[in-house]
């Protein structure tokens, strides 16, 4: 399927968007040399924008020598417009406040013991909190909030608002109308999105890099858990219950006997997910006494990137563990391919410093699946998990912004939900 008018469209903006937000002044100039667009293209965008009061005009640029005309110089007209972009987990909630430069100005983060079990209801109840204290203490109106973006994990439909299935979360139970929930412990209304982390993450990725929005693409993100996100024209695709990036729950491994959090077998995340790598590896540990694992303090949870430097140093027993994690990447990579025939794929798995050994026996499992044909793919070390956080907290920003400036008077990207 190619682009239609309207995605060209959006995908312009969407790019001078990302600009302004990037930079306190630009000039028409700037704009076309760093979009491609052309000076009719991009006057006409600011034209738009500037009718519906979104970029004003800073006069002309005094940087430049009066020899040389000076360019007119633009920049965003709405300094007193925020988004609070939120992370909610039964281990972790934060609230934090972001300007259209998408820069954090103000956040605040509850971590919370696994063991404490917190409730749905106490953990909405908790984030109410937070994002009214937030609000408070930066001594911001309510009228000057757009919108609220919620990160969550597990199965997430955007369009209701609701939390389908939690997954790890499993007391919180299912069908969780999470931003109904919010909006009626808020005493204003704003729009409320929610969305799973990973997609956020994936946002962010594409409104940094304006080629991977001209792509179909397939995100695969592992880590203690699994999920991933494809990505069609520029465009996160849900499915009709949200389901779509759900690629931990792909069997990859009919043998294999250990059973996945959703009661199957063979699933891809029961093999490759950190715990389970290492649940493996303290069972099996005590049959290679001359592996360098033995030297773990706690071999019941080797770290994933002592395994792969193991692995870098030619050690039997890690290389034959990190072969098996490999296999399974390669079999989901050509699960992909059958599936969604994308333009690239991105991986982002583990946080590790060296994928030395991992990234040969990766492509080295996945050439008998893939032959002669090429495929762009690239593998990365997830960043640490603060990080990871960040960036889907950004992403979830930068969506709200961009569905904002784009509703005003221009095509929306898509639908924005009240649930007040």
């Amino acid at each position: 399927m190619g682009q239609t008018q309207r995605d060209v469209r959006i995908n312009n903006l969407h790019a001078v968007l990302t600009l302004f937000r990037e930079n306190d002044a630009l000039s028409i100039r700037d704009i076309t040399e760093r979009t491609g667009l052309s000076k009719t293209a991009v006057s006409k965008i600011l034209s738009q924008l500037m009718d519906q009061g979104l970029i004003e005009s800073l006069g002309k640029d005094d940087s430049v020598s009066s020899r040389g005309k000076r360019p007119d110089l633009f920049c965003f007209s709405s300094p007193n417009r925020y988004v609070i972009s939120c992370v909610l987990t039964s281990t972790l909630i934060s609230a934090q406040l972001y300007g259209p430069s998408l820069k954090e100005l103000y956040g605040q983060t509850r971590h919370i013991k696994k063991e404490a079990l917190l409730s749905y209801q106490d953990a909405v109840s908790l984030l109410a909190h937070l994002i009214l204290h937030l609000i408070d203490f930066t001594h911001l109106s309510y009228g000057d909030i757009i919108g609220i973006a919620i990160s969550t994990v597990g199965v997430v439909s955007p369009d209701t608002g609701t939390i389908v299935s939690p997954l790890v979360n499993h007391h919180w139970g299912n069908h969780l109308p999470l931003a109904q929930n919010l909006a009626q412990l808020l005493p204003f209304s704003c729009d409320i999105i929610i969305d799973n982390i990973i997609r956020f993450s994936t946002y962010r990725i594409l409104d940094q890099d304006a080629g991977k929005r001209q792509k179909n693409l397939v995100i695969l993100y592992c880590d203690n858990s699994v999920g991933g996100t494809y990505v069609r024209n520029g465009h996160i695709v849900h499915g009709k219950h949200g389901y779509v990036g759900e690629f931990g729950h792909i069997t990859t491994d009919y043998t294999f006997k250990e059973p996945c959090s959703c009661g199957k077998y063979g699933c891809f995340e029961s093999i490759v997910a950190s715990e389970k790598i290492q649940a493996r590896i303290s069972r099996e540990i005590d049959n290679w006494p001359e592996s360098i694992l033995n030297r773990c303090k706690d071999k019941s949870a080797v770290p994933i990137h002592y395994l792969f430097q193991a692995a870098d140093e030619g050690d039997t027993f890690s290389r034959l563990t990190v072969d098996l994690i490999a296999k399974q990447f390669a079999v989901m990579v050509y699960n992909f391919q059958i599936l969604y025939d994308p333009d690239e794929i991105l991986i982002y798995a583990y946080q590790v410093k060296s994928m030395g050994y991992f990234r040969r026996a990766f492509y080295e499992k996945l050439t008998p699946f893939l032959g002669d044909e090429h495929l762009e793919i690239s593998l990365h070390p997830v960043g640490c998990g603060m990080a990871y956080l960040n960036d889907a907290c950004a992403g979830a920003a930068a969506y709200c912004f961009n569905q904002y400036f784009a509703g005003r008077g221009l095509q929306k990207i898509e639908p924005m939900h009240n649930y007040s």
